[in-house]
């Protein structure tokens, strides 16, 4: 991953409808009350964001889209973050006539947390538009089980359509029990999580650095991210120092820096050589406290002077100025360009050539004009842009940091260290079902094939064992196999899906013989499920064309353990 790249993936989405929106104008005040509401709890100005705090901005209404105000917030390594979101959105929208919808990357990242109470008929196919958040409670729209419900319940959903069922009463959209619990589970970890997640740790910095983090204490995580994420390019910055240099050891502070566990991870256990401009320890403290807080300090330094001359870069520039644009020191840029070399948008052109420059110039302009400041609206609006806002601080005329800590003063790092037994526990904890007495002792099972498997040597032909046990030859079990992967059997069926699938009474009540049926097998019609039947169709062909191999061999369980197995392979 790097700054401006693929740390982009890592993001997650939310779309704000306000209920009975009249007019799509409205959004843009509604906006300003939704972050000034959520700015002013006490755990979100205690919290330090990982990337991107909360951000919106306006959509348009579009076909089947009404208007509403959309977010998109980078998480990084930080899936915390996301969680934290999500919690926040829900408390708004026990404040505000809102509906939500929230999902990351990986899809519908709430209904995997639930995945073991869902419903049967739900998979990443039909969840599409069907879960929401809706005055503190989480629904989810169900399938058409009658032709009554068909006339209300669209096919294929669309947000608008959705939005209407939840406000209106014709359906029930409330998701069960035991889905609510599950997220609540999770969810209710907040707000208290801000502080049992915050950790301190004592770090020799400049001053002018602690005064700064006085004022912005969230500008630590900007300064870890630029360093953890520092090129060759940006890294020159640190040789200058042109913003907090020169920094002798008289300029050093100790200071208490408060961070999240997952920051203080990051700068802790990254490993730097630092140009001589940077204080070095004397050979009387190394090994010391001293030496470990001016690890600490001196990749803050670095962090911050990087920070601080990346976004004087972004600040600072105009489009027309295409011509005048220190090119050469804008290491966004370079990044940006050689993705674009990498993708072949030169078409191989040599530098210097009349088609290379038509190109370049039309790269250049489509950068610019990409680092314009958004109509988006943050948590953070009110706080001018980070380098002006930094010169601001060090402009005044008495810079007061914060009292000098004591090296005791660093929290404890125990929770970085996890023993065998710890982690055993963690593994066979996730590995339980508690519907399922078998599957500690699968569990357990796995985790010990594991270890004989890493602690085996290799040869050649593989895998070689001091002692090769006699293993008694039994065939392959299809429910051994699902049991080790924490799937009972009657669930085997519904793999594909998000997760066990428990059934409730109700839900269970739609797959009857007098209901009306709209599952997988009946009356929806996928075109891509109907290419890969009719491929799995031409590979039986093939198959019972081979000696000793037949469909009659297989019982009628068989054949669908094999489908369930087909399935899990695809």
């Amino acid at each position: 991953k790097m700054e401006g790249g693929r740390m982009e993936e890592d993001a997650v989405e939310y779309h704000i409808y306000p209920v009975n929106l009249q007019e799509e104008s409205n959004l843009t005040s509604l906006s300003h009350i939704y972050l000034h509401h959520l700015s002013q709890l006490e755990y979100v100005r205690k919290y330090i964001w990982q990337h991107d705090p909360i951000s919106l901005e306006m959509i348009s209404s579009t076909d089947g889209n009404p208007a509403h105000l959309f977010g998109k917030s980078r998480v990084a390594e930080n899936v915390e973050d996301e969680w934290f979101i999500t919690f926040l959105l829900r408390e708004l929208s026990k404040k505000f006539d809102v509906i939500i919808r929230i999902f990351d990357n990986d899809g519908e990242f709430l209904l995997i947390e639930a995945a073991n109470q869902l419903p049967r008929w739900l998979n990443p196919e039909t969840s599409q538009y069907r879960f929401w958040i809706y005055r503190g409670e989480f629904h989810l729209i169900p399938l058409p089980k009658t032709p009554t419900e068909l006339m209300i319940i669209p096919t294929n959903m669309t947000s608008a359509a959705a939005i209407e069922l939840i406000k209106g009463s014709a359906v029930d959209t409330l998701a069960s029990p035991k889905i609510q619990a599950a997220l609540d589970d999770r969810l209710t970890q907040w707000p208290k999580k801000v502080t049992s997640d915050t950790h301190h740790a004592v770090g020799l910095i400049p001053k002018s650095i602690a005064a700064i983090l006085q004022v912005h204490p969230r500008f630590i995580a900007s300064a870890v991210r630029y360093f953890y994420y520092r090129t060759p390019t940006t890294f020159k910055h640190a040789h200058r120092l042109k913003r907090f240099g020169p920094c002798n050891e008289s300029d050093l502070v100790p200071t208490k820096i408060r961070m999240t566990r997952n920051l203080f991870a990051q700068i802790k256990t990254q490993r730097a050589t630092f140009p001589p401009n940077f204080p070095s320890v004397p050979p009387s403290k190394v090994g010391s406290p001293y030496e470990k807080a001016l690890d600490i300090g001196c990749k803050i330094l670095a962090g911050m002077e990087i920070f601080y001359q990346e976004n004087s870069l972004k600040t600072n520039f105009k489009i027309e100025d295409e011509e005048s644009y220190a090119w050469d020191s804008d290491s966004r840029w370079e990044e940006y360009k050689s993705h674009l070399i990498a993708s072949r948008y030169f078409q191989d052109e040599m530098p210097g050539s009349k088609l290379y420059h038509i190109l370049e110039s039309k790269a250049r302009k489509n950068y610019l004009i990409s680092r314009q400041n958004s109509s988006r609206m943050t948590l953070e609006d009110w706080v001018p842009s980070p380098s002006k806002e930094i010169d601001r601080i060090l402009s005044l005329p008495h810079l007061e940091p914060p009292p000098h800590a004591s090296y005791d003063e660093s929290d404890s790092e125990a929770w970085m260290e996890i023993s065998e037994e710890e982690l055993e526990k963690l593994l066979q904890g996730a590995s339980r079902d508690p519907k399922n007495p078998k599957s500690a002792e699968k569990a357990e099972e796995l985790i010990s094939d594991f270890e004989k498997f890493v602690g085996s040597s290799s040869g050649i032909s593989g895998i070689r064992n001091a002692a090769k046990p006699k293993r008694e030859k039994k065939p392959f079990d299809i429910n051994d196999f699902f049991d080790g992967l924490g799937l009972s059997g009657k669930n085997s069926g519904n793999f594909g899906n998000f997760g066990n699938n428990e059934l409730d009474d109700d839900e269970s009540e739609g797959d009857s013989e007098d209901d009306f049926e709209m599952d997988s097998e009946g009356d929806f019609e996928d075109e891509d499920f109907n290419e890969i039947s009719k491929l799995m169709a031409q590979m039986d062909a093939q198959l019972e064309e081979v000696p000793g191999i037949s469909r009659q061999n297989f019982s009628k369980e068989d054949s669908m353990r094999e489908d369930v197995l087909r399935n899990f392979l695809e």
